[in-house]
């Protein structure tokens, strides 16, 4: 059977894709061993290589120095580093946090901002613009050096940006705004986001959910909310709103009008602490959620009896909440991140516990091993595979 030209340059364009993702899972690896791996000829992989090496993507590392003495020694084949970089923009109600990536999604630098979008969006933008130069300017490359800009977002935003719905402590947010400016000045694609959905995959790709078919991810602090991830893609649903569990209710909160996240996080906690006559706060309570949130953790810590039962109510609630989603998902892995994480140990007992008991399908319940990263990480992974699936199918264009 003769295949026909397009027919053609799609299984090239496969075949390289392949190539790029064994390469970066068990490089470096010599042709040979890339055409067991993936069932690929050698003539094709010897062409696949070229292409690639041709690119920039791939190079050429040494012989192998695993083989004996005689005979011709394989050359080995790695992803070069510094073909292209990644830049993430995470933000939370807190701080701004700027992070560069070669291609391989290995950090470079990174540093955080206490500057957010809801205190002034257009500075906040023009302070994003600013952060970027930082981070080429500090390792001497210039915007050609960059081939996709990340930006978490928290909110439900559709895959073509028509349609975002951001929370009202944001402000004017509009993430688009900023997704313009940085892809003009700097010629890139940018990419954005939820949030939790990219801390999700950035804990399924490097974090605790390293190993997991489905990757159920509940970030709890300043807000409330779910990333789910199925064979390593993100399941956003069909209006992308999967995971959105802000609003869950239960007969608890339906009774008080608030729902599940206004009752569990950071803001009703704090108001309930600042409600007690007996709250021993010292500092000013006009320095903002930041400072309280601070002084509670220390009178945790010392074992304050207030918040020790407060947190014990806070883990009966996700208790019920994430045992449910595991029997609804039937995924194999729970990772529990966000500001919240700081009470693990008085938090995930009680929802392990009811994993186990209720669950005819457990789940592994694991701490998140990236923390404040996670975001970062995943927007960097999905900025990865959007250069190397653009590479490919370029290549095969001209």
């Amino acid at each position: 059977m003769v295949i026909g030209g397009a027919n053609q340059s799609c299984l090239r364009a496969c075949n390289q894709r392949s190539v790029l993702r064994a390469i970066l899972e068990y490089g470096p690896v010599s042709k040979a061993h890339l055409s067991r791996l993936l069932g690929i000829s050698k003539p094709a992989m010897a062409d696949n290589v070229s292409r690639l090496i041709s690119a920039g993507i791939l190079c050429e590392m040494g012989e192998d120095p695993s083989l004996g003495r005689g005979g011709r020694r394989s050359v080995l084949l790695d992803i070069n580093r510094n073909y292209r970089y990644i830049i993430t923009i995470d933000f939370s109600y807190l701080s701004s946090r700027f992070d560069l990536y070669n291609i391989c999604g290995e950090p470079v630098s990174s540093f955080t901002v206490k500057q957010t979008p809801s205190q002034e969006f257009d500075r906040w933008v023009s302070m994003c613009d600013n952060a970027v130069e930082t981070l080429l300017h500090a390792q001497n490359l210039d915007s050609e050096a960059i081939t996709a800009i990340g930006i978490s977002s928290p909110g439900i935003i559709s895959n073509d940006l028509s349609e975002i719905i951001i929370v009202p402590a944001f402000g004017e947010f509009d993430p688009r705004i900023l997704r313009d400016r940085l892809a003009k000045k700097y010629g890139c694609p940018v990419y954005i986001k939820n949030s939790t959905n990219a801390a999700a995959l950035g804990e399924y790709t490097e974090g605790a959910g390293q190993g997991s078919v489905s990757l159920l991810y509940l970030s709890c602090g300043q807000g409330l909310g779910a990333g789910i991830v199925f064979e390593g893609r993100i399941y956003e649903g069909s209006s992308m709103a999967a995971g959105e569990i802000a609003n869950f209710i239960t007969p608890e909160t339906a009774g008080l009008g608030e729902s599940l996240e206004k009752r569990i996080c950071i803001g009703g906690l704090i108001k309930r602490f600042l409600a007690t006559k007996s709250a021993p706060v010292s500092s000013d309570h006009k320095a903002g959620n930041e400072s309280i949130f601070e002084e509670m953790l220390n009178l945790w810590q010392s074992g304050d009896p207030f918040l020790i039962a407060e947190l014990k109510d806070i883990a009966v609630q996700l208790s019920f909440l994430v045992t449910n989603m595991v029997m609804m998902l039937n995924c194999d892995r729970v990772v529990f991140g966000g500001e919240y994480h700081v009470f693990a140990k008085d938090i995930l007992p009680p929802i392990r516990e009811m994993i186990e008991t209720h669950c005819i399908m457990g789940a592994k319940l694991e701490l998140s091993r990236l923390k404040e990263r996670a975001a970062s990480v995943g927007m960097a992974a999905l900025c990865r595979e959007a250069c190397f699936d653009r590479l490919c199918k370029t290549r095969e264009g001209r």
